[in-house]
């Protein structure tokens, strides 16, 4: 589905709830190995441990992980 996508649409956009090695490195592997020139927005946390407690809204705010931030990230 996302090589179908990446084809389509020439970008690819992941939003994932950790760091590096998850949705986003999927995504760029299987889009690589078809070769496809896209776009690329990996939007998730840093690859630092999470040092602060708060609710799910409130550490998404501080990640940039709002779905305003997750829209202008997209559109910038």
């Amino acid at each position: 589905a996302v090589v179908r996508a990446a084809r389509e649409t020439k970008v690819v956009v992941t939003v994932e709830e950790h760091g590096p090695g998850g949705l986003a490195s999927r995504a760029a592997e299987a889009v690589a190995m078809a070769g496809i020139a896209v776009r690329f927005v990996p939007l998730r946390l840093s690859g630092e441990p999470c040092r602060v407690a708060g609710s799910q809204a409130w550490l998404r705010r501080q990640a940039d992980l709002t779905s305003e931030a997750i829209v202008a990230a997209v559109l910038g």
